[in-house]
């Protein structure tokens, strides 16, 4: 005790110390709030949506489909609750890797779910998979390849048991079409490819379903196409996915066994119930134009139970692509009619008896050409299918129930995603701020609003759609607030004019009603105007723009326009335009001195590369500089100007591509900084400066692609002084995690404001927002005061003890083991030691941390505490506070940060990680690295940090064990 004692001491004398050193070197880094999304919407996902396929697990379903809402097809997923509801309204990517990915299943495994596909990343088509944990997770998000061998591999199937799954595909790689298989073990490694039907006849589209005892591959063939045209045959395949036996004949005759039912079989389905299988398949027997759906029992020892099939449905119009699934009680077929493009439906019992003798409307409307697909789960099913429209398709569902009830005939979208949020603006009236953008959503583009308070909250429940009464798109608004009333501008090429876009505006109130019952021409010249910005005196309005006017072939320059809107709406076009230079000019932006303004853009005028130019505008729409003033040249490629007022002149910032610039300009035009001024450099990309003036200086916050991962852009920030002088802090992303965070801006004044930026959630934008508060250094006695607080405060902390060290980082915990948090630092540190740490407060994947800008170790702990033995599903707890989450759902006290010890046995494993289980349905996540896994099924004791990951929006249990000795197999 006497030496903690003398320690604290030491303490307080260092802490002075130190927050005199730090204080003005992090004075300029503004504490982080919690991200606010700005009014978010979800509807059906853009593009083509097909090939839906659903599995049901332990506690729901996982739907999954081929998606082209980004660059080309891909492979998304969707939970689905056992009572039929879309749990995830922003769509699961499973794997959105270059090339297409096409034809998805989906099977249970008793664990996980594996998805497979067939991927055209390279020059043919192969199949690959991937595993999805019931909580969304996607443990194999590139997607690992299961077959890639010489020639085409398609239409892949799966069906799984506790060892793994039995993957099943169409192969071209010989000179006939045939049958191939894998058996996938759990932990994501490959058995060996065996032939399952290689014949010289072709065989194709081939299904699977384990029967607890053996998987029964089924497949339409050609070996009778002479006689009986193509039949349904199948056989047993053995869980090391090895061919069992010779093949037996699924659609033969009431006769005979061995003689195919007349005319073509084709399209079967499997699914099992119990120890049988049941397939059914599209059948022509009765007539050569319009099928019927047929099916039959097949027995584990691969006995047909029913020669001659069961006639499902031979309803008019015919029965096609049929599919089934079982609930436990019985089973659904589904399939679409011919002729109507309906999707029906009849259940069947477990003896066979169809009871449906009138089929099911499953879906009233028209059903896509991959039809429909089906499984069961206490008792209900859940159908799925992708819609027929000639533009875009979704991804459907609906839950019948047992007793033949349909949920939604009507269909619940199911391929759902985030109304896509556009090209945003902001803007500051005094008490509040106003947010628009355009929002995508059933098919076309409108012009939404938003107040947001100065604690970052939305004032709106739902946005406010300002331009719903008008055809076309509305596309890339800007807002600025005259003191009274705000003027929204957009191009637009609603009903005025069908092929060209316009320039328009409205008023809006201080509640973001209309002020009138039309918009505001500002301006509809020829060709096109685009990319609006406006800016306010404290009267009236100046809007510059994009202008293709002056087009003429072969060139097609692009020139800046501009006009003086009045408060009352009168439009004034400035004299002469703001920039009609040789070659393109693009991104005006203007800002006012609360008299003119001063508007700056991208030239192209000496036609090679950008530089930005900028001009002064009277109030009175007269531009002073007609060949626009250059700034000053800090590279050879300068593009995305930014631009604000404050300190008695304009500043202007813009990217140099690896390199943020600004330049102050006076009001008169003149540079002030005639070299720039370089505020940010290095090896990466930069781009989208934002700057606003706080009172006293400059705040500067950019799109930085220095992440490790090239394609992922965070909020980076700093200060510049009202002088220049940019700030000595250390330059920090405000903004960074596993998604990009795209065109920020920033508002401050009085030591506090707000950041927005748009976030890309499956190629969709959503305009999001932060707080910003300027910070000071706060001493604190426990670690559990530090998780207290608000993200960025930095805190001081003294005698920790240090429970676990890894690259990068360290953890340290309370002597008394009531809390524990990661402190991020490259420094070098013993385990056990006691260390006192100065630092920022962040949060990262759910998890608080303190980002170390100093530490002293102060010699080594005498009696290290252990590690506090816990229960698996007690790992994480519950909330802290509203700054520290915990685990989404769980209950008891939070204990993020502390070393623990856990157990359980192992349910998959990964290179990297594994899982153990803590009880039915509840999982942990050990984060091995590079340590050596256990095998699934040994059952191990884990001692770690207790931590923590998001997955699909949902904050999930993780433990970090610290070296090979804290994993241990309990024979």
């Amino acid at each position: 005790m006497n030496r903690l004692r003398i320690v604290n001491e030491a303490f307080i004398v260092m802490f002075a110390t130190i927050v005199a050193a730090l204080t003005p070197a992090f004075a300029d880094i503004p504490v982080v709030g919690t991200e606010t999304p700005i009014c978010p919407t979800f509807g059906a996902a853009p593009g083509n949506q097909v090939s839906a396929s659903v599995a049901a697990g332990s506690n729901g379903y996982l739907m999954v489909w081929s998606d082209s809402r980004g660059d080309d097809a891909d492979i998304f997923a969707c939970r689905i609750s056992a009572d039929g509801e879309v749990l995830d309204t922003l769509g699961i990517s499973v794997c959105s890797y270059s090339g297409k990915q096409v034809t998805p299943d989906v099977a249970w495994n008793g664990t996980e779910y594996l998805v497979v596909w067939g991927d055209k990343r390279g020059s043919l088509q192969h199949i690959y998979g991937a595993r999805v944990r019931p909580d969304g997770e996607v443990l194999d998000t590139e997607g690992f390849l299961i077959s890639g061998s010489t020639g085409g591999q398609f239409y892949p199937k799966v069906a799984g048991e506790s060892s793994g799954w039995l993957v099943v595909w169409q192969d071209t790689k010989g000179s006939s079409e045939d049958i191939y298989g894998c058996k996938v073990n759990v932990n994501g490694t490959l058995g060996s490819i065996y032939g399952i039907s290689t014949r010289s006849d072709n065989e194709q589209a081939p299904d699977v379903a384990y029967n607890g005892t053996t998987y029964f591959v089924v497949w339409r063939d050609y070996r009778n196409y002479a006689s009986t045209d193509t039949d349904i045959y199948g056989c047993r395949v053995s869980k090391l996915g090895v061919r069992m036996a010779s093949d037996i004949l699924v659609s033969c005759t009431s006769s005979s066994s061995t003689t195919g039912a007349p005319g073509i079989q084709l399209s079967p389905s499997i699914c099992t119930m119990g120890n049988t299988c049941f397939v059914v398949w599209e059948d022509y027997r009765n007539s050569t134009t319009d099928s019927d759906v047929y099916g039959t029992r097949v027995t584990s020892a691969a006995v047909i139970s029913d020669k001659g099939g069961i006639a499902i449905s031979t309803e008019s119009g015919g029965g096609e692509l049929p599919a089934v699934g079982y609930d436990g009680n019985r089973l659904l077929a589904v399939w679409r009619n011919g002729t109507s493009r309906l999707l029906r439906g009849a259940r069947i019992s477990s003896s066979g008896s169809v009871l449906d003798s009138t089929s099911l409307t499953i879906y009233s409307g028209m059903a896509g050409s991959t039809c429909g697909c089906v499984d069961g789960l206490d008792g209900d099913f859940v159908a799925g299918w992708n819609s027929l429209s000639v533009t875009d398709t979704d991804v459907l569902s609906t839950l019948v129930t047992d007793s033949g009830s349909v949920a939604s005939p009507a269909g619940v979208t199911t391929s759902m995603a985030l109304d896509d949020e556009d090209n945003y603006s902001v803007v500051d009236n005094g008490s509040e701020y106003a947010v628009v953008w355009s929002q995508t959503a059933n098919g076309s583009k409108d012009i939404m609003a938003a107040r947001l308070s100065y604690s970052g909250e939305p004032l709106n429940e739902t946005p406010v759609n300002i331009t719903s009464t008008y055809s076309g798109d509305q596309v890339e608004p800007s807002i600025a607030w005259n003191g009274s009333k705000y003027l929204v501008v957009w191009s637009g090429n609603e009903s005025y004019s069908a092929t060209e876009w316009d320039i328009r505006g409205w008023f809006l109130n201080s509640d973001l009603n209309l002020l009138s019952t039309s918009p505001i021409t500002i301006s509809a010249a020829t060709e096109d105007q685009a990319m609006p910005s406006v800016a306010s005196n404290g009267s009236n309005f100046l809007v510059v723009w994009e202008d293709s006017r002056s087009a003429v072939s072969p060139t097609y320059y692009t020139d800046i326009y501009g006009a003086i809107v009045s408060s009352s709406g009168t439009v004034t076009a400035t004299s002469p335009a703001i920039s009609p230079a040789t070659g393109c000019q693009y991104n005006p932006k203007a800002a006012s001195n609360g008299t003119d303004y001063f508007v700056v853009w991208e030239d192209y005028r000496n036609l090679s590369y950008p530089l930005i130019y900028g001009t002064r505008v009277t109030s009175a729409a007269v531009v002073k500089d007609s060949s626009g003033v250059a700034l000053p040249k800090l590279s050879y490629y300068q593009t995305g100007p930014n631009i604000c007022y404050g300190g008695g002149c304009y500043f202007v910032v813009w990217s140099d591509y690896y390199q943020i610039s600004g330049c102050r300009v006076s009001t008169a035009g003149a540079l002030i900084d005639s070299s720039g001024i370089a505020i940010d450099s290095g090896s990466k990309i930069k781009l989208h400066p934002s700057a606003c003036w706080d009172g006293t200086g400059y705040r500067v916050v950019w799109e930085d692609y220095r992440s490790s991962d090239s394609t992922n852009s965070d909020v980076y920030y700093t200060t510049v002084s009202y002088n220049g002088t940019v700030s000595s802090s250390p330059t920090i992303a405000l903004v960074s995690d596993l998604k990009p965070q795209l065109f920020p801006a920033v508002f401050f004044s009085g030591g506090e404001g707000i950041l927005t930026y748009s976030r890309l959630f499956n190629h969709s934008n959503c305009a999001c927002c932060v707080t910003l508060l300027d910070r000071s250094v706060k001493e604190v006695d426990s670690i559990a005061q530090a998780r207290s607080l608000p993200t960025g405060t930095t805190v001081a902390l003294a005698d920790k003890i240090v429970t676990a060290v890894f690259s990068g980082y360290f953890y340290i915990e309370d002597m008394n083991r009531a809390s524990g948090i990661r402190v991020v630092s490259d420094m070098s540190v013993t385990r056990d030691s006691l260390i006192d740490v100065v630092g920022a407060i962040t949060i990262s994947d759910g998890e608080r941390q303190i980002n170390c800008t100093e530490a002293y170790e102060m010699g080594v702990a005498s009696d290290p505490p252990g590690p506090l033995g816990m229960r698996g599903d007690f790992l994480g707890g519950s909330d802290l506070n509203d700054y520290t989450p915990g685990i989404t759902g769980a209950n008891g006290p939070n204990n993020i940060g502390l070393l623990v010890k856990t157990w359980g046995p192992v349910t998959s494993a990964t290179s990297t990680y594994f899982y153990i289980e803590a009880k039915p349905g509840t999982y942990v996540k050990v984060i091995s690295n590079s340590l050596t896994e256990p095998g699934v099924g040994d059952f191990v004791t884990v001692t770690g940090i207790s931590s923590c990951e998001v997955i699909s929006g949902s904050t999930s249990r993780a433990i970090l064990p610290r070296d090979q000795d804290d994993i241990v197999v309990l024979e």
